[in-house]
């Protein structure tokens, strides 16, 4: 069950992908671009000819670039996901470029998401701070490279898979308060959680194949930038491809949440 959900979310992007880029491609323009700029400046500061300084057009350029990048990346976040879910349960198609209807509320669907990442945060925290420790104790000089063994490296690749899991199974077992926002109702996460119940073993089989999906260019892009003479000109070419898949894993990842939830409080078939 927990594979079948995560392959019928594929599809359903797939079957939809015209309506996925109708929802987001303006606010993924609008984050996107600012984020790549701001690699852009990281290139000029990282590869000029004298070592960088914090006061340069690069670093304030970089910086304000940041700044955009994360304001429009919330802003995108909040409302393509509420799109997505409310495509998908209530059959709404936009009808306006940039997707915002006044039904619609951000501020709440924020809200509870961070709420989630709090809880998260609380819940995983001693496990990454001992893995923290073990990576700085496997750190070969210079430490300032950030340069590891290949075994720690592994260790720590295997690491973050086992924590994203983690942390993916507890987001899906309270997100149901994400599509319960998006279309204006109320729920807790207590009540997510019980809700969730019956599907905790299959979610954690989704929650896996969820973070497969994401690691595999995080590991190939650290690859190349390892192997390269130019690992910042290696970084600013495999952005664009990063968020491409990043766009694929955040539809995919909400759909299993908006599919889970349909399935659970509104008794759809899965």
């Amino acid at each position: 069950m927990g594979y079948k959900i995560f392959a019928l979310c594929v599809r359903q992007l797939m079957s939809n992908w015209q309506m996925a880029v109708r929802l987001s491609w303006f606010w993924s323009l609008a984050f996107g671009l600012p984020y790549i700029g701001s690699l852009g400046f990281i290139l000029a500061v990282s590869d000029g000819p004298n070592p960088p300084q914090p006061l340069t057009v690069a670093w304030a350029g970089m910086m304000i670039l940041l700044l955009l990048a994360m304001v429009f990346g919330v802003a995108a976040y909040c409302i393509i996901a509420i799109g997505w879910h409310r495509f998908i349960l209530r059959e709404e198609v936009p009808d306006r470029f940039y997707v915002l209807r006044p039904e619609w509320s951000p501020v709440r669907y924020f809200r509870n998401s961070m709420t989630i990442c709090i809880l998260i945060g609380l819940i995983t925290m001693p496990i990454m701070a001992v893995a923290l420790l073990f990576l700085l104790s496997q750190l070969t000089p210079p430490v300032a490279a950030l340069n590891l063994a290949p075994i720690a490296l592994g260790v720590m690749w295997t690491i973050m898979f086992v924590v994203g899991s983690l942390n993916t199974w507890i987001a899906l077992r309270v997100g149901m308060i994400l599509p319960a926002s998006a279309l204006n109702e109320t729920m807790t996460i207590p009540e997510s959680y019980r809700l969730t119940g019956p599907l905790a073993g299959q979610l954690l089989v989704t929650s896996v194949c969820i973070v497969s999906l994401l690691i595999v260019p995080l590991i190939m892009g650290h690859s190349l930038q390892t192997f390269a003479s130019h690992a910042s000109v290696v970084m600013l070419l495999v952005a664009p491809v990063f968020l491409v898949w990043c766009w694929i894993t955040f539809f995919v990842g909400f759909g299993i949440l908006t599919v889970v939830y349909g399935h659970l409080a509104e008794n759809r078939p899965i």
